[in-house]
């Protein structure tokens, strides 16, 4: 067994694929890496630059310069913790800044059924855009995670401030063994000219 699993790390080891060259055009400066998605796996470190999903505006699109520092923080009863550090406002997303720690031996999820919801104090919403590959944002147990939550849209003008909510109407807010805990945050927002 023992020379059997070696074997199947020596396999691995040897399966590693580096990432294609990128293509060169001498006529074109090389474009910023404009990462897929918002929420980086469990376990890995906090996102530094350019991990997560842009906090950069699509190609063409002026950055803003509106980031508002919240630094809000809440636990469910069951023990689950989510931190809001920061909204940043882009032309055409807004990106909430999360840190997540599950201190449960089981999964917990956050969107389950497409409930983590974005909404402004004049009734838009913004739709989330969950990562592919985890549409339902488990965050696997005993884990604490670094990621951007990012609602496509830019902000109504006219709202004074927004609404994020985790697991409406689905989870509960006080059932302690429940896995779709009940979140809510009161978020500024930028009003635009």
């Amino acid at each position: 067994m023992i020379a059997a699993a070696s074997l199947v790390d020596g396999a691995q080891a040897q399966l590693q694929i580096d990432p294609p060259a990128p293509l060169l055009n001498p006529d074109r400066p090389p474009a910023k890496p404009v990462p897929a998605y918002p929420l980086v796996k469990p376990g890995l470190p906090a996102p530094g630059p350019g991990i997560g999903q842009p906090a950069q505006p699509a190609p063409g699109e002026q950055p803003s310069s509106a980031t508002f520092r919240v630094r809000q923080s809440k636990t469910h009863p069951n023990g689950m913790t989510i931190l809001v550090d920061t909204v940043s406002f882009l032309p055409s997303s807004i990106v909430v800044a999360v840190e997540i720690f599950n201190p449960a031996s089981g999964r917990q999820r956050l969107n389950p059924s497409g409930s983590l919801l974005l909404t402004d104090d004049r009734g838009w919403s913004y739709p989330f855009l969950a990562p592919p590959d985890n549409p339902e944002m488990e965050i696997a147990p005993q884990s604490r995670v670094f990621g951007r939550l990012v609602f496509l849209g830019g902000v109504n003008w006219q709202a004074r401030s927004l609404r994020l909510t985790i697991n409406h109407p689905l989870g509960s807010p006080t059932d302690r063994l429940t896995a779709t805990p009940l979140f809510q945050f009161s978020l500024p927002a930028e009003p635009r000219s």
